[in-house]
């Protein structure tokens, strides 16, 4: 089957079959294992492999160790204005072979250490989950943060991490303590 040289890759893409007839092009009726109707059964996923994201260099650097799985190598802030969307990028590299998926936190704080914000989701928006991930592989993670349009201006900070959604078991950091990162302050905009 050939692949869409347009296709996003790293990423994970289903695999769906369904069956027409060639007579009226019409689709013909299937049911998935509980005996609901679909119109296509997924029977794989395939993983498509791009170029490996390397970190440019207006990135910020990081050598931040999650649990000897996932190392976050660097990352990139966009302008932060209030009841904008917060561009972040996040650099991962898989430090060995990861048998769990878990979800990327983001959460802005405020002086008090309070949340004011966060975004929570899996690598990609879920399109290429960690147990995917490749020993050494990187990853360009491009994420917003939703500020709140009545968020003061000031200088805020960005904590980053891992856990497991099932359980909410973070990743923690090898060789500090904790289990999120800290980014430098950002300054934000009203």
């Amino acid at each position: 089957m050939p692949i869409s040289r347009d296709a996003r890759g790293s990423a994970v893409y289903g695999v769906e079959v369904g069956v027409f007839d060639l007579a009226t092009n019409e689709r013909l009726p299937a049911t998935d294992g509980a005996g609901n109707q679909v119109d296509l059964v997924l029977v794989d996923q395939l993983k498509v492999i791009g170029p490996s994201s390397e970190i440019p260099p207006s990135a910020a650097r990081l050598d931040s160790n999650f649990g000897d799985q996932i190392t976050l190598a660097g990352y990139e802030l966009g302008k932060a204005q209030s009841g904008q969307p917060l561009p972040i990028t996040l650099y991962w590299q898989a430090r060995s072979q990861i048998q769990s998926d878990y979800t990327v936190f983001l959460h802005l704080l405020n002086e008090a250490g309070e949340i004011v914000a966060q975004a929570d989701s899996p690598p990609q928006t879920g399109l290429y989950p960690t147990h995917w991930w490749d020993m050494g592989e990187k990853i360009a993670d491009a994420r917003n943060v939703l500020l709140p349009s009545d968020l003061p201006a000031g200088d805020y900070r960005i904590l980053v991490g891992l856990y497991l959604p099932e359980t909410g078991e973070r990743l923690p950091l090898v060789g500090n303590e904790g289990d999120s990162v800290a980014l430098p302050a950002v300054e934000i905009n009203h």
